[in-house]
């Protein structure tokens, strides 16, 4: 039998696989910005600035619509691949797979990329809460 004290460490280790770190929003659209940045097939310096400003006009978006709707970062992950990422799978790997992509930029950013790379989250961390998540109806 655990004791007490066991059993309510064993249930914030739940607690905290349930309700991950609330990661910012930015991170979920790196790629996206280093991709508008690098200027890819020659374009000019006045179309990068205007492909940046466009990701990150998207950003603020997401993330007053985050703020508005109180989305949790399971929420945030759904409907940025549903809606930005609609090129990318829209099951719940894919989705877990870019809520680990956030975290570890995140990560990188906070501790450095050594860091980051020892603390990489698994996708099955996120996979069943996106699962159930992408079961329920849509409301309107």
């Amino acid at each position: 039998m655990s004791s007490p004290a066991q059993r309510l460490r064993d249930l914030e280790t739940v607690a905290r696989s349930l309700r991950p770190e609330e990661c910012p929003t930015r991170y979920f659209f790196v790629a996206d910005r280093f991709q508008a940045a690098a200027g890819y097939g020659g374009k000019s310096a006045a179309d990068i600035l205007d492909d940046v400003e466009h990701v990150d006009r998207a950003i603020a978006h997401y993330d007053a619509i985050r703020r508005q709707q109180r989305l949790d970062l399971v929420d945030v992950a759904i409907t940025v691949c549903r809606t930005w990422h609609t090129d990318h799978a829209q099951d719940a790997q894919a989705i877990a797979g870019s809520l680990v992509e956030a975290h570890f930029h995140w990560d990188r950013d906070r501790f450095g990329e050594d860091r980051a790379w020892r603390s990489q989250r698994s996708p099955g961390q996120f996979e069943g809460q996106i699962a159930a998540r992408l079961a329920r109806p849509m409301t309107t």
